[in-house]
């Protein structure tokens, strides 16, 4: 067979035979592959970081081993330590501000959500979820993320003010939980002066945040109103405000309350009402779940007792709506937190998987279970989760007809105002003077957004009338 006169005059390397060189290619190839891949597999996880206030024995550790076996991609770190809610607020104000900020999630009070959406600190999720995912939680819950009709924040956790009661008390002595304000005085005087209980009623009176939530529910159990935010109308000096301030002061002039109670937070009533010093505490739902349920620290001690009288309250509290005067609807402070995404967030992506978990209704249930208030609206009437917390089912009604604090960027400034006019009446000082008070230094607060923006307000906040408080 004569050779190929045109294949002498080829390079030598290309007179070799094909399938060598593309072998040699492929194997080259694929340890490529193998090198690129074994370097993407050895990265470690991207890491989602937000604070939270302390809280107790609240289920982070197990959520967040949780979510990481189902997103071994991501290493969720929760930042805890001591923080209060004042503190957090503090931390993210100034992290979300600065040029590389830590946190892509964030862990938000329902009382900070306007602040930080009027200073664009949070990404707008309003074409993050769906209408079909929204419709899963309460409708209140749902309004008290939006700030300018977008949505900000997702719901998590809620919770709304209601009066705790001694149920055998009242049921001895022949009595329904009371419904208006006088009721609550008439019980508690009569039950005090027959010796059943040191005090009648409990409530936060220091000057905190928890002021502002007491006094709000009963302004509102007046027919009256703190700061319209649509016109930014105030009405702390009106009769209604002054009737609801004069309530709490004679609480403590009738003896109903002590005068300790001008320094009480939540934990101090709590400690009070458990030793069985009261009849009737307006907080949060979750005393009932510590007194019913769960055994607290000082019943290890079984021979404790108060004044002769045995301090285990299990099966011995009820529940009722916070009360209000004839003729005006029963609504408790919404409280609650939920989940947002700063708005310069390296991984927006990632921290929205975050928040799917956390709001889903597998977690939903696992923290119902656990006695904290779900988000999801199906399990206030879920059969397991009834049978261990009963109250759920009217806890809905009450949660959906509950009064916000106003949802107004200058909420902090407005807040300190008025708590320290507050506590000065309690402390003694004129109700009409210290409320008028207290009105003038809102109205002037507001006139200043209100001259700094020429008068023109925005869209609405989209809170349509809709802690851990």
């Amino acid at each position: 067979m004569k050779s190929n006169p045109r294949l002498h005059r080829l390079p030598k390397a290309l007179r070799r035979p094909v399938w060598p060189r593309v072998l040699g290619y492929l194997a080259v190839f694929q340890l490529s592959l193998l090198l690129f891949l074994a370097m993407t597999w050895s990265q470690p996880p991207i890491t989602l970081s937000f604070v939270v206030p302390a809280s107790g024995d609240f289920p982070w550790p197990e959520l967040v081993a949780d979510f990481q076996k189902q997103n071994p991609g991501i290493r969720l770190e929760i930042v805890q330590g001591d923080y209060d809610t004042d503190q957090v607020e503090a931390i993210y104000t100034a992290e979300l501000q600065a040029k590389a900020p830590r946190y892509d999630l964030v862990f938000l009070d329902l009382i900070w959500l306007s602040k930080f959406a009027e200073k664009d600190l949070l990404m707008d999720l309003s074409d993050w979820v769906t209408p079909a995912e929204l419709s899963q939680f309460l409708p209140a819950a749902v309004e008290s993320g939006k700030y300018h009709q977008k949505i900000y924040r997702i719901p998590f956790l809620l919770d709304v003010g209601v009066l705790s009661y001694r149920k055998d008390l009242l049921e001895e002595a022949g009595y329904e939980p009371p419904e208006t304000f006088d009721e609550l005085q008439k019980i508690a005087r009569e039950l005090q002066e027959g010796d059943k209980a040191d005090w009648g009623f409990l409530w936060q009176g220091a000057q905190y945040e928890g002021l502002v939530a007491v006094f709000v529910e009963v302004l509102e159990g007046y027919g009256g109103f703190w700061i319209d935010p649509q016109t930014l109308a105030v009405g702390l000096d009106r009769p209604e405000a002054i009737q609801a301030v004069q309530f709490l002061r004679d609480a403590i002039a009738s003896g109903i309350s002590p005068p300790e109670v001008t320094t009480y937070r939540e934990a101090e009533t709590l400690k009070n009402f458990e030793q069985g010093e009261a009849v009737f505490l307006r907080s949060w739902p979750y005393p009932w779940t510590k007194l019913s349920i769960e055994k607290p620290d000082w019943q290890s001690q079984n021979d404790l007792k108060l004044q002769n009288k045995d301090i285990n309250l299990q099966g011995r509290v009820g529940l009722a709506p916070v009360p209000s005067a004839p003729g005006y609807p029963s609504r408790g402070c919404h409280g609650g937190w939920g989940l947002s995404i700063a708005r310069t967030a390296k991984h927006p992506e990632l921290a929205w998987r975050a928040i799917q978990f956390f709001s889903s209704e597998a977690v939903q249930h696992q923290l119902a279970e656990a006695g904290y208030i779900p988000s999801h609206k199906a399990l206030f009437d879920n059969p397991d989760v009834v049978q261990k917390y009963p109250y759920l089912p009217e806890l809905k009604e009450w949660l959906s007809s509950s009064v916000f604090r106003p949802p107004i960027p200058e909420y902090d400034r407005a807040s300190d105002i008025l708590q320290l006019h507050l506590s000065k009446v309690l402390l003694g000082q004129s109700s009409q003077n210290a409320m008028a008070m207290a009105a003038q230094e809102t109205r002037e607060l507001l006139n200043k957004r209100q001259v700094g923006n020429l008068g023109v307000r925005g869209q609405g906040s989209g809170w349509e009338g809709a802690k851990p408080q």
